[in-house]
């Protein structure tokens, strides 16, 4: 009970209280006073029959406010626990879902203002066409042009229909003030078989980072690309040459808010093509060798209009001739990149609007 109510309540009784005595009172002063030389022998019960409704009320009011007082030494504990971690006791829950997650984070203290939440998304999607010609059987509901066959008739028959729901989705993400900044989750995963599992419809996880204050870790987008400037697409793959990659990271986050900075080192790798040479058997010897992480940053400047986004990328190629055939292909390289992008507020409005217009009615957020 608040202090306000206790007050009012207080106050009624008392004003009651007053009221019944002076209403006594008056009932006794009604009579008059009798005459000294009068006998009054029927006014002594009366009197006295006041006396004791007006002891009797007395000790009402001291009951009730004794009772007044116990509710308030009772609510003080509670209320100064509530004051020292109001957090303690909060959850939320995302709209559509049954799950709770306490705001406070076990083993943390002097949580600072703010509200902690947990979000459920996601979608299901079906994905189908006609395929007039034919492309690799394990990337039939993408455009991508390495899978494209390299001579006719390698994948045929042609012309076939394809049905998937490898592009479905499904993920998490919670966030809560600490008093190290802000804490954020994600975890997400996908249908879409790539590598050795290319051609499924399985499990793949697309996201699993976490964020404290300045500093993240996990898999994540690479601080290389820009997120942001992805375009509108019907198909999964994208454009072609996109700067478009998760990859496991630590990142270090310097500067943020309307101008950023983000510097990361993440997980090496190495792909290529070897064409024509793939059945060289002196190639068959030669590995790569990855020894150090790849550097990447970012500077971002965030305005009412848009944003600009300038990144690069650095670094170590090796590749070890494990033959012994007197010839060494050994060698390394120093790889670098950089990037340039930017959206305007037209097209970041125009984005919006398709993306509300195109989102599937199942999605929860």
């Amino acid at each position: 009970m608040k202090p306000i109510f206790r007050g009012w309540i207080k106050t009624a009784f008392s004003m009651l209280a007053t009221a019944l005595l002076i209403g006594s009172a008056q009932a006794i002063w009604a009579q008059g006073p009798a005459p000294a030389s009068t006998p009054q022998p029927d006014s002594e019960p009366d009197v006295q029959i006041l006396k004791e409704r007006v002891k009797q009320l007395e000790e009402t009011v001291d009951e009730l406010k004794r009772q007044i007082g116990l509710i308030g030494n009772t609510q003080k504990p509670a209320a100064a626990a509530t004051t020292t971690n109001p957090s303690a006791s909060t959850t939320s829950t995302a709209p559509g879902t049954t799950s709770s997650i306490p705001a406070s984070i076990p083993g943390q203290s002097d949580t600072p203002n703010g509200e902690s939440k947990f979000e459920v998304y996601g979608f299901a999607m079906l994905d189908t066409g006609f395929d007039f010609k034919s492309n690799n059987p394990d990337w039939y509901d993408v455009i991508r042009p390495t899978k494209l066959p390299s001579f006719r008739g390698e994948f045929d028959p042609e012309g076939k229909t394809y049905m998937g729901v490898r592009q479905s989705r499904l993920g998490v993400k919670y966030t809560a003030p600490t008093k190290y900044g802000e804490l954020k989750t994600i975890f997400e995963f996908e249908l879409f078989g790539t590598g050795a599992d290319a051609g499924k419809t399985i499990f793949r996880i697309r996201h699993a980072y976490g964020e404290l204050g300045h500093f993240g870790a996990g898999q994540y987008w690479t601080v290389f690309g820009d997120t942001d400037a992805y375009p509108n697409t019907f198909e999964y793959w994208g454009p072609n040459g996109l700067v478009w990659f998760r990859n496991v990271q630590f990142r270090w986050m310097p500067l943020k808010g309307r101008n950023s900075v983000t510097i990361g080192l993440e997980k090496p790798g190495a792909s290529a093509d070897q064409g024509n040479f793939a059945d060289r058997i002196e190639l068959q010897g030669v590995k790569p060798q990855l020894a150090w992480p790849d550097l990447t940053a970012h500077v971002r400047w965030d305005r009412g209009w848009g944003h600009i986004q300038l990144s690069g990328v650095l670094r170590s190629i090796k590749w070890k001739d494990l033959n012994n055939d007197g010839i060494d292909l050994s060698g390394s390289k120093v790889g670098y990149g950089g990037s340039f992008s930017s959206i305007s507020t037209l097209a970041r409005t125009m984005s919006d609007d398709f993306k509300l217009r195109s989102e599937p009615a199942s999605r929860i957020t």
